[in-house]
């Protein structure tokens, strides 16, 4: 019976990791370094939470095996009811696992909040149903935005009616669009292709056909690294 209790109790265990791997999202390889920053930190928090969820599972599990009521247990007849240095070890062991999330959240901010120099300035305007687009030059397109590979871009975010959500998933980019305000977000995108645009903010009964594109084009293959094509 013990030892079926013990396989119970590892199988227990194996089942909570496998519920936490099973939840990881398929996120694929980082495009944008803000996406990469934004995968190190969410695999940092993942690591400790799985290491803090394994210890305090495998603890309780081996004080329910071990403590149970069962012929011939006794309670000892004197119980410890302080241990000054098991209580400074779980006090500390929080504190440092806050400060390695706080240095990792500190870097992550610094990296997707901080735009490099030379960065290609696009204003992204919201309104009910469209995404329009305003290149440096002055030209302007509704629903697809193109910019160079590896082109440092800050997107300056704003709407003209109520608050919507400028969001591309493969960038891990997410960002109000909201009346009166801007909004700043920066990207280099790594990879050519196309990337699904759409607003992530309910908007009013058209909200499902409020989509645009992303078109990363080859280096060189226009004078400006931006814009319509030529």
């Amino acid at each position: 019976m013990d030892r079926l209790r013990r396989r119970a109790a590892l199988l227990g265990i194996l089942l909570i990791i496998a519920s936490f791997l099973v939840s990881v999202p398929a996120r694929g390889e980082p495009l944008t370094p803000g996406r990469a920053a934004q995968d190190q930190l969410f695999f940092l928090v993942l690591a400790l939470g799985l290491i803090i969820a394994v210890v305090v599972e495998g603890l309780l599990i081996a004080a329910v095996i071990r403590f149970r009521r069962r012929e011939g247990f006794h309670l000892p007849s004197r119980v410890k009811t302080h241990d000054p240095r098991l209580e400074f070890i779980w006090t500390a062991l929080p504190v440092v696992v806050i400060m390695i999330v706080a240095g990792g959240s500190f870097y992550a901010l610094q990296i997707t909040d901080t735009a490099p120099e030379g960065t290609v300035h696009i204003e992204v305007v919201a309104q009910r149903f469209l995404w329009e687009f305003i290149y440096p030059d002055g030209t302007t397109a509704q629903g697809l935005l193109r910019v160079q590979v590896n082109e440092v871009v800050r997107l300056n975010v704003t709407s003209l009616d109520v608050i919507h959500s400028y969001h591309i998933l493969e960038f891990g980019l997410k960002i109000d669009a909201v009346p009166g305000r801007i909004n700043q977000y920066w990207f280099k995108a790594e990879q050519v292709g196309e990337y699904h645009i759409q607003c992530a903010e309910y908007c009013g009964v058209g909200h499902y056909s409020m989509v645009g594109v992303l078109q990363v084009f080859e280096e060189g293959s226009q004078p400006v690294p931006y814009g319509p094509a030529p």
